[in-house]
């Protein structure tokens, strides 16, 4: 199948979240004999397709778009409104609560053959924002990750009583409660990497090492006893948890009910996190993505 695959970031050197997630879909279509033509808005051409995915599409046109839109198509939330900058989880905002974008985006959603969302929890929040989408065709698939890329290339001791945090200084990943949960507890050592939001000052107990690469991350995931997660707002899914738990066996979460990947059946049981179902959900994403897809294209 011929398919156009819409992303305002470049799939296959990008280092984020998403990109890392589409970039093992889309190894695992082309596996599968699809012929992918990846669309970025500053390189943006009309190409011969028979479908499109639209995957992040906030900063493409609404003309191109609309060009997408003519042959059937399928749309991928990461997080993003089309259109626009901000979360779609910020919609529950004053600043948001009459976002001119909501019927552009509501209608692009409803003209798909399938939505596909990251998490049930990254579905219930879209729905509390267009009911009409609850009959609408859809299929859930977490995030992308090879375990093989978060498990220590040798052996790390884990210390007592370190926290790890990354990208926690962002608002929208919990800035507000990670800092105070920091200051209830002077009896942990907190480390956070990635992001940072504004002026921060950080309690005795904290220090900011700022963007690590993935084997760093690995290192500071293994020798963590927690990890620190708390969004302050639905999440679609979150990586961080996951490949904290597949990098350390022994390490736990501090966490709340904001994050998408453990909404899913199964992955909390009596209380505890299932980590075998959490690296079955993620490592097996692309194939169910395109089981989903596929299945959708034949109906």
């Amino acid at each position: 199948m011929r398919i156009a695959f819409y992303q305002d970031l470049e799939v296959f050197s990008g280092l984020g979240g998403a990109q890392a997630t589409d970039r093992l879909i889309l190894h695992e279509g082309i596996r599968r004999g699809h012929e992918i033509t990846q669309v970025l808005p500053e390189t943006y051409q009309k190409c011969d397709a028979a479908m499109s995915i639209l995957s992040n599409c906030t900063r493409f046109t609404s003309e191109q778009l609309a060009d997408a839109c003519k042959r059937p198509y399928i749309v991928f939330l990461h997080d993003y409104w089309p259109l626009c900058k901000y979360r779609l989880f910020y919609a529950m905002l004053p600043k948001c609560s009459n976002c001119p974008n909501k019927p552009y985006a509501e209608k692009l959603l409803i003209g798909s053959k399938l939505i596909v969302w990251m998490s049930p929890l990254h579905r219930t929040a879209w729905l509390n924002s267009i009911p009409n989408l609850a009959d609408h065709s859809y299929a859930l698939v977490s995030s992308a990750i090879n375990p093989v890329d978060y498990r220590p290339k040798e052996r790390v001791d884990m210390k007592h009583n370190t926290v790890v945090g990354v990208n926690v200084l962002l608002e929208f990943k919990g800035k507000t409660s990670v800092l105070k949960y920091s200051q209830e507890h002077p009896e942990l050592s907190f480390t956070f990497c990635g992001g940072l939001e504004g002026e921060v000052i950080l309690p005795q107990n904290c220090k900011f090492i700022g963007p690590k690469n993935r084997q760093e991350l690995v290192q500071l995931y293994a020798e963590s006893e927690y990890l620190i997660h708390l969004p302050s707002q639905p999440s679609p899914a979150d990586r961080v948890p996951v490949e904290f738990l597949i990098a350390n066996p022994n390490g736990k979460l501090v966490t709340n009910r904001n994050v998408g990947i453990l909404s899913y059946p199964n992955v909390i049981q009596d209380g505890k996190v299932n980590r075998e179902e959490l690296i079955r959900l993620v490592s097996t994403a692309p194939q169910t993505f395109w089981k989903e897809v596929e299945k959708s294209a034949s109906l």
